[in-house]
């Protein structure tokens, strides 16, 4: 709400996209950093002490949960308000933020994931187990906010193929529009 007001308010479509796209990035980031530093992965750059392996996985394994959901809901932000600016004149463009958000993501992915096998490796040449629980809780992390944002925008684009409607973002359609949705519109999403 305070970067929709104070950010986004009166900019154009544009700067919209461009500033959901930096807010993923934004997520992104710190989802490695912060499951890095649960993990224990980066204890040694300051010296600290590496913490139990039974304690690690359970820190870990919850924040990566949230951090996961948030960057996933920040991935449906960014990649909805490119199929809304760009991709909402027919349900065929509207489909292609999948396969570009794919592409998008598996190359953030992988670009983080050599981050991690970079910094991973700068201590002793040699991977550890908390090195080892960051960079799986991660990846699995990346896996979920991938299913979550484009499940969500697949189902917005057949939305809009068996509705005729694109909804916005948040998968809301204007009352008008909603009332127009018959037992045909239901049978066929189901």
């Amino acid at each position: 709400a305070v970067v929709e007001e104070y950010v986004i308010l009166g900019g154009s479509e544009t700067w919209e996209v461009c500033i959901d796209v930096a807010q993923l990035l934004f997520w992104l980031f710190n989802m490695q950093l912060m499951l890095a530093i649960t993990s224990g992965a980066i204890n040694e750059l300051w010296g600290g002490d590496s913490p139990a392996m039974k304690v690690v996985e359970i820190n870990v394994k919850s924040l990566a949960k949230l951090l996961s959901h948030v960057t996933g809901f920040s991935a449906i932000n960014a990649f909805g308000s490119i199929q809304q600016a760009f991709l909402s004149s027919s349900p065929v463009l509207a489909v292609l933020i999948v396969p570009f958000g794919f592409a998008a993501m598996t190359a953030l992915f992988q670009i983080f994931d050599h981050v991690r096998e970079r910094v991973s490796l700068s201590d002793d040449h040699a991977i550890d187990e908390y090195e080892l629980k960051w960079d799986e809780e991660t990846e699995e992390s990346e896996n979920d906010v991938a299913g979550l944002s484009l499940s969500f925008l697949t189902v917005q684009a057949l939305r809009f193929a068996i509705g005729g409607t694109l909804p916005n973002v948040e998968g809301v359609e204007s009352p008008a529009t909603a009332q127009t949705h018959g037992f045909d519109h239901w049978g066929t999403l189901l």
